[in-house]
């Protein structure tokens, strides 16, 4: 599974606007669960589509039905998925190392944004902005969902696996209580406890399995009203 390994390293209290947090509330996962408390890091700049690509088509549909320009990707890795469904529009991947530079070596002609997270970056208004299989491997969430916050964007992609689905996969029921079989991950969501802990975010447009016989939940959202 993508690892998104450089933005969770560096991952920061959001800066500007009051942030919320709902650490103490166990992000809305259920009592009891164990979450993983040491971050094992992994090499992403060699994936391709095996995983997460339902998730860029879906946001490649809702590109296809809006007048949309920019498409951002929070942890695009290698960047395969990014420019296989949106080539022909201005993408921009937000990353650090090593995945920056190997991404500015590779792509040149594209636009790569290094992001650690201590300031938002200066970009134009987005009209897509996925964030795929990023949030199981963040120590505090809340962080990046602040931070996401603070972009200017129209439409928000966000997937995660759905944790009820994982013991027919993984032949084990110890994701149910925590921790997470994959060591790359310190905390998974059921869809009722997503849908929750994002709806005090964003305005959920909707919630889908992506991968119904794998694991994959995703979630459309955008800024709540202000």
């Amino acid at each position: 599974m993508k690892m998104h390994v450089a933005l969770i390293l560096l991952l920061m209290p959001a800066l500007c606007m009051a942030k919320l947090s709902f650490r103490e509330q166990n992000y809305f996962i259920k009592d009891n669960y164990i979450t993983r408390s040491d971050y094992l890091p992994d090499d992403e700049t060699k994936s391709t589509d095996q995983n997460q690509d339902e998730v860029y088509a879906a946001a490649n549909r809702i590109a296809q039905k809006h007048a949309v320009k920019v498409v951002a990707d929070i942890g695009c890795g290698s960047g395969y998925k990014l420019l296989k469904y949106f080539s022909k529009y201005h993408t921009i991947g937000i990353e650090i190392e090593p995945n920056y530079s190997y991404l500015t070596a590779k792509y040149p002609d594209r636009t790569w944004v290094f992001g650690d997270f201590s300031v938002v970056p200066n970009l134009p208004k987005i009209d897509i902005l996925i964030c795929a299989d990023v949030i199981e491997h963040v120590v505090d969430p809340d962080d990046l969902l602040n931070w996401i916050n603070e972009f200017d964007f129209e439409y928000l992609v966000i997937s995660t696996p759905d944790r009820d689905l994982l013991p027919k996969i993984q032949g084990s029921t110890q994701c149910l209580t925590g921790p997470p079989k994959n060591p790359h991950h310190l905390r998974e969501w059921n869809v009722l406890e997503l849908k929750k802990y994002l709806s005090q975010y964003f305005e959920i447009v909707d919630q889908f399995h992506t991968v119904v016989e794998w694991w994959g939940q995703t979630i459309v959202a955008r800024k709540k009203s202000t």
